[in-house]
């Protein structure tokens, strides 16, 4: 295999690594964002009197609120809920112009090997 191939291959590699991070990322960030979405929406049930079982809450995690803050709470997490998503589909569209640009140079490199295995037999045939 020759060197530019291997240079080239390595290109694609460091490429799919950049938009499986990229995916990972934002994994993350909407899991943290589900998780403050339902922190906001058990506070605003306890404010309501409401019983809310939840075993994953801890003692010292379980606060107070007044329903103005519940309300602002809830307020942010949605803002910032529909700018992650906003964001995300902005990702979303930049990851599949990646793709897109990576398929063709995919299939630029398939061409240009196919090519080159063409020359190399018409050299071959003719002494």
């Amino acid at each position: 295999m020759s060197a530019s191939k291997k240079l080239r291959e390595l290109q694609i590699l460091k490429e799919e690594e950049k938009v499986m991070m990229n995916i990972a990322s934002k994994l993350s960030r909407h899991l943290n964002s589900l998780k403050v979405e339902e922190l906001a929406i058990l506070s605003q049930i306890r404010s309501q009197h409401m019983p809310v079982k939840c075993e994953d809450l801890k003692d010292d995690e379980v606060q107070e609120y007044s329903h103005e803050d519940l309300q602002l709470a809830v307020n942010t997490a949605l803002e910032g809920h529909e700018e992650e998503q906003e964001e995300e589909e902005e990702e979303d569209e930049e990851e599949e112009e990646q793709l897109q640009a990576m398929g063709k140079e995919h299939a630029i490199q398939k061409e240009y090997d196919d090519l080159s295995a063409f020359m190399n037999e018409i050299e071959q045939s003719n002494p």
